[in-house]
């Protein structure tokens, strides 16, 4: 993931499950989301910085925009309260919940027909 994130290659985690259903901390299951990176707080802890598509998102497990930040993690994240589909999840609690990651290895990723 970090090799992902510092090449700027596109990445996608899929969540554990069917889509009919919620996974842990009511995450929606069998669904693709952006991996935007990791970020890793001043306390140590290592978060997933993800996007969901769909623009909004219902995870309520830990570092959750519904969960208490410090001022301090809320900087390291650059976090917001924006319902723009970002979310951030402990890496620890990432690997229960998503059964699926793939890194495009592109660069210079043109679309210049269809």
């Amino acid at each position: 993931m970090d090799h992902g994130q510092k090449s700027g290659f596109p990445m996608v985690a899929g969540s554990n499950g069917s889509a009919t259903g919620k996974t842990a901390f009511n995450a929606v299951a069998g669904h693709a989301m952006t991996v935007l990176g990791v970020v890793k707080l001043s306390n140590g802890t290592k978060l997933v910085r993800m996007r969901n598509p769909w623009g909004h998102y219902d995870y309520n497990g830990p570092y959750s925009k519904a969960s208490d930040w410090t001022a301090a993690e809320k900087k390291d994240a650059k976090w917001t309260s924006a319902d723009d589909g970002i979310f951030f999840t402990p890496i620890t609690d990432w690997i229960k919940i998503f059964g699926y990651f793939e890194v495009a290895h592109v660069k210079e990723w043109k679309v210049e027909a269809i």
